[in-house]
């Protein structure tokens, strides 16, 4: 493993259970985060269908998987990191939902809602949510979420 700092080691390391890292810009994040995939493959035998690397950008996880390619190559190791879960969490939770869609209620032609489609659907459907009883028991939690103009 190159160039990794004792705390980088051990999340290199670390490898019997989960792990979150959390650290700044310019911290060595990413390569820290190959460095622990190529070892959980290279060294520990994981299989690439078995990891998952969630990052908050698109940026970040196509880093990562070109790195991840990079890295392979140059140690003449076959990795396809198509088979990993690589991605934001919203496009990993949209992969699994697609690979296990027919074991769900969702059909074929289902969409994901962006933001402008979801405030369109509760605007549609505020008069029945303030129809129910007793919702302005809710009121004192969210005082500007739930404001009963609707009816």
């Amino acid at each position: 493993m190159s160039n990794l700092n004792p705390q980088q080691q051990k999340v290199v390391e670390t490898t019997e259970c989960p792990l979150l890292v959390i650290a700044g810009p310019g911290s060595g994040k990413t390569h820290t985060l190959v460095e622990r995939v190529f070892h959980l493959i290279a060294d520990k035998g994981v299989k690439a269908e078995n990891i998952l690397v969630a990052t908050f950008t698109e940026k970040a996880a196509k880093e990562l998987v070109t790195r991840i390619t990079n890295l392979a190559l140059k140690q003449s190791l076959s990795i396809d990191t198509s088979d990993m879960y690589i991605g934001t969490l919203h496009s990993i939770f949209l992969r699994i939902l697609e690979e296990y869609r027919d074991y769900t209620d969702l059909h074929a032609n289902y969409r994901v809602l962006d933001d402008f489609d979801q405030k369109y659907i509760i605007y549609q459907n505020a008069r029945n949510f303030y129809s129910i009883t007793d919702i302005d028991t809710l009121d004192h939690c969210c005082p500007t979420t739930f404001q009963n103009s609707a009816s």
